[in-house]
């Protein structure tokens, strides 16, 4: 099953004062931090958003990768949705899923190849994937081709939340043992947390 991985990474971080997808995190630029992350998992190919800034994030990215592609979202002011959708015109046409993830939430490649191997095998009784720490939901999120044209419809920096509330019964969810699929990476406070 060909699984695309789409990883967001096109936000102002307004909030936290400067961008996020530059703060270290292990020694590497948090996006590259990520991205090594989902260029070694079982996903088939990586699409990376980028939007604000974009020159200054490519240029500290040292990771290559056939899997690889980059997309550029113009619109990125118009919220998470615009780059969903940037990510999904990106995607090869064989693509089965993707994978959507938040650049900004620091998840392994051990974690997402689990995500993957679950979602294939409860595949298609159950079209949509969501892990859960003690019954919180996070990310990253498995979406099947049937949902591609709902999540190009969606507007606004609320991200899939509504396809998710309209179609229970298509949920998968896996509990994971990594409180990082909780990540809120949005204030000079949260990184603090997060790397201490």
């Amino acid at each position: 099953m060909f699984i695309s991985g789409i990883l967001l990474a096109a936000g102002k971080s307004t909030r936290m004062g400067n961008l996020k997808q530059l703060l270290l995190f292990k020694e590497y630029p948090l996006v590259e931090y990520i991205l090594r992350e989902f260029l070694n998992s079982n996903l088939n190919e990586v699409i990376l958003v980028l939007g604000c800034e974009y020159q200054k994030i490519l240029n500290s990215l040292t990771s290559s990768s056939f899997k690889l592609k980059i997309t550029l979202n113009r619109q990125f002011e118009k919220g998470l949705s615009s780059s969903i959708i940037s990510g999904l015109n990106s995607i090869n046409s064989q693509s089965q899923a993707v994978m959507l993830a938040l650049g900004d939430m620091p998840v392994n490649e051990n974690l997402i190849n689990k995500l993957l191997e679950n979602y294939k095998i409860n595949f298609p009784q159950k079209e949509i994937l969501v892990p859960y720490f003690k019954n919180k939901r996070g990310h990253p999120v498995i979406f099947s081709k049937k949902y591609f044209s709902l999540l190009k419809k969606i507007k606004g920096d609320q991200g899939a939340k509504i396809i998710l509330k309209k179609h229970p019964r298509d949920i998968l969810k896996i509990n994971v043992s990594s409180a990082n699929i909780l990540n809120d990476l949005d204030t000079p406070r949260d990184y603090q947390k997060l790397i201490n």
